[in-house]
């Protein structure tokens, strides 16, 4: 994941699960939509101010259940 945001480069990532996801075994979440909130070009380092509000972030993620080659694609 590193790309030069500041030139409009873009990264994804694709979540590929070789084992069962789901709740009974802690599961994968994810807030929709995240990518569109304010803030910095994606680096190391960096600081991104909405990751202080964790219970709003838990209160929007979704679980994504996936089975053995089940893949997830998301923009960071």
């Amino acid at each position: 994941m590193y790309v030069d945001e500041l030139r409009g480069d873009r990264s994804y990532i694709l979540y590929v699960a070789v084992d069962e996801v789901s709740e009974a075994v802690g599961g994968l979440h994810v807030v929709p939509r995240s990518h569109l909130l304010d803030g910095p070009p994606c680096g190391t380092r960096l600081h991104w101010p909405w990751l202080g509000y964790t219970e709003v972030l838990r209160r929007h993620a979704v679980r994504l259940d996936l089975k053995p080659g089940e893949a997830a694609i998301w923009d960071n």
